[in-house]
């Protein structure tokens, strides 16, 4: 019989981010890192990938009376490459985090993801009571549970005065007992006697840019409680495992970071990502390790997650969920339906540039941890199909100051509530446009454009979500937010399931 060969057909992919742990990277050189066992909203929806496991060789140059080469040394082992994804409204909130370098964290009653965010999918909050809770139930004061529907929903402990990294946990919901008590699944870290709760199955995620690209101490980055509770050797690492089923053998690329994204609309494809990714190490010696039947998403509710709504686990995001509004920045008025465009292409790039090419003689053949060289670029381009007024051929010559949207909308989660993905283009300044006639056709309107920085004097544009103040966290020209039913925070570890 023949040996199973690697086949795109039977191939899986997931990724996660290795934060809120120590961080492992520099005494992981050239050996295998226990990386976490990848869940449910690990997977990510995956085309393809051109990652290699580039190894270079020397040739010995010593004159020893042959002609040809006697020995071939290897002198370093740098992988790179990049994998493309199906736009999806769930499963890339991960890439998306790492390639951003933030998402929002908890600084007051909200963080990211929010529960409950619109209509009657708002969020069912609480309190538990001092006593009765156990290690798999949660015993509410009052009783705000008010029926088994409540079942294959979420609940995180929202301590924030204390101790709030022994209670940051995100359960699934798996039985009812009564309308003030549930259980939950896996036990909880920490017995949450007395703490504030919510649960929701519908969740406001907001990614933010970085300063950093390297891994922080959180201490470095927030205030409060969270910024003195964690400890010291914890880090908020920006690089991840990309695991990959091939058909035969689970193949893991460890400490991720992402170097480029990149975000394409267009009317056939509908909405793809690209992320150039820059591992260190590529694992294929543990086949047992990861579990692609775990991957799966667990979907909310066993049956219709509430009346009359439909469920959506894995929806691609697609050309006509799209909404495009382009305007002059302004502090004052937010972007409306008076500032719809209809545009016919869309693309949007994210890069940070990584010394990710250094060795030293402790990490030998490898690379040491990348770090942040140069500015972040962010960039695009759109394409209006047909070119009749001059407004932003105008803008260019004028300098003028924009801010942009570009929000999909897909299907129903939650009673009033859909699956959204949203670009905040804070400050845009157009380039070149590109108005040639392209011969006997219909001329287009293109335009290349750059996001800035908002500042003291530009102040920010009204309307859209606003930065995470705090160490390390910019002021930056784009914010990204996705709606789903994904419950965890790319960085925090809640994922414990």
């Amino acid at each position: 019989m023949s040996p199973t060969p690697a086949l795109g057909t039977a191939t899986l992919a997931a990724f996660r981010l290795n934060s809120r742990q120590p961080n492992p990277y520099a005494t992981a050189f050239g050996a295998s890192s226990t990386m976490p066992k990848l869940n449910a909203y690990d997977k990510i929806p995956f085309l393809k990938h051109s990652i290699k496991n580039n190894t270079e060789f020397e040739e010995d140059e010593t004159l020893d009376g042959n002609a040809g080469y006697s020995r071939n040394d290897r002198v370093s082992v740098m992988p790179a490459g990049s994998i493309d994804c199906n736009g999806a409204y769930l499963g890339l909130d991960s890439l998306i985090a790492a390639a951003m370098g933030m998402e929002k964290f908890r600084g007051s009653a909200l963080e990211s993801p929010a529960f409950g965010v619109a209509g009657s999918g708002a969020a069912i909050t609480g309190t538990a009571a001092g006593a009765g809770s156990t290690t798999v139930t949660l015993t509410a004061t009052g009783t705000p549970f008010t029926n088994n529907s409540i079942i294959g929903d979420w609940v995180r402990i929202q301590e924030l005065t204390t101790t709030p990294n022994l209670y940051d946990d995100v359960r699934k919901i798996t039985g009812w007992t009564s309308t003030s008590v549930i259980t939950v699944a896996p036990a909880w870290t920490t017995i949450p006697h007395s703490k504030p709760f919510a649960v929701a199955r519908e969740f406001l995620h907001t990614f933010e840019c970085s300063k950093h690209m390297h891994g922080e101490n959180f201490q470095d980055i927030m205030s409060g409680a969270w910024g003195t509770a964690l400890s010291t050797t914890r880090y908020l690492n920006r690089h991840g495992v990309l695991v990959q089923w091939n058909g035969w053998q689970h193949e893991e690329w460890q400490f991720c970071f992402v170097k480029k994204m990149t975000m394409k609309l267009d009317p056939k494809g509908g909405v793809t990502f690209g992320f150039e990714l820059v591992p260190m190490w590529r694992d294929l010696t543990n086949p047992n390790a990861q579990d692609r039947l775990l991957w799966e998403y667990v979907n909310g509710s066993p049956a219709v997650p509430m009346a009359g709504a439909s469920f959506m686990v894995y929806e691609r995001v697609l050309f006509p969920d799209a909404t495009f509004r382009l305007s002059t920045f302004n502090t004052s008025t937010p972007l409306s339906s008076t500032h719809n465009l209809g545009v016919s292409e869309f693309e949007l790039t994210v890069e940070n540039p990584l010394d990710d090419a250094q060795q030293t003689t402790e990490s030998g053949l490898y690379r040491i941890e990348s770090a942040r060289s140069g500015k972040r670029k962010i960039y695009g381009s759109f394409a209006l199909p047909r070119y009749t007024g001059n407004t932003r051929v105008n803008q260019v010559q004028t300098e003028t100051d924009l801010m942009a949207s570009l929000a999909f909308t897909g299907s129903t989660i939650a009673t009033g509530v859909s699956n959204a993905l949203s670009l905040w283009m804070r400050r845009m300044r157009l380039e070149t446009p590109d108005t040639t006639t392209p011969g006997s056709g219909v001329a287009p309107e293109k335009h290349n454009f750059k996001l800035l920085h908002c500042d003291a004097v530009t102040g920010a544009p009204n309307g859209m979500p606003t930065p995470t103040t705090g160490n390390g966290i910019e002021n930056g020209p784009l914010i990204i937010q996705t709606r789903n039913q994904n419950p965890f925070n790319a960085f925090m570890g809640q994922n414990q399931e």
